[in-house]
């Protein structure tokens, strides 16, 4: 996925929520301006702090690779404008 970043700035974590719409006005979400649920969400942190231009198209890819004991390994790579992906994982 990729998104443009609204303005300047600097962060060294990504984080990530979701929407679930079932029909007839039913949502299901834990994003950060809904109310708090059991689900939580994930950070995924970076390495270094990313510095960003506003304009600055920021792209993201995330794996979930089955692991031992139902859990699952995070992989997490992120490239801003044309520069170099980085790339990251879970520990466990």
């Amino acid at each position: 996925m990729s998104f443009t970043a609204a303005r300047e700035g600097r962060f060294n974590a990504l984080t990530t929520w979701f929407r679930a719409e079932f029909g007839h006005g039913m949502v299901l979400t834990n994003a950060p301006d809904a109310p708090e649920t059991h689900w939580g969400r994930f950070v995924y942190p970076l390495s270094r702090t990313v510095e960003v231009g506003r304009g600055a198209e920021v792209s993201v890819e995330f794996a979930c690779e089955p692991a031992a004991d139902s859990h699952c390994r995070s992989k997490w790579s992120i490239r801003v404008g044309g520069g170099a992906w980085e790339h990251h994982q879970s520990i466990n």
